[in-house]
């Protein structure tokens, strides 16, 4: 959804704003989302861009992704 840009964050350091809760969102870029707010340092609201869409191959066959799938994706991985 959203990936940290080194660039803006703590280079050199080795604070790393993928793992650190920590950071603002000063830190973060907006890869699959559009847009994204952050209320408080637990919350992440992402805004998804239109147009997305699967690889064209099983299972989805060149589908848009929609917001179940996301939230499936983190669920899947919170496992």
């Amino acid at each position: 959804m959203t990936i940290a840009d080194w660039t803006r964050g703590p280079a050199g350091t080795n604070e790393d704003p993928d793992f650190d809760t920590r950071v603002s969102e000063e830190y973060w870029v907006p890869w699959l989302a559009e847009s994204f707010e952050m209320p408080n340092n637990k919350t992440m609201i992402y805004h998804l861009r239109s147009g997305i869409r699967f690889q064209n191959k099983a299972p989805a066959n060149g589908r848009l992704v929609t917001a179940d799938d996301i939230v499936a994706s983190i669920l899947g991985c919170a496992r």
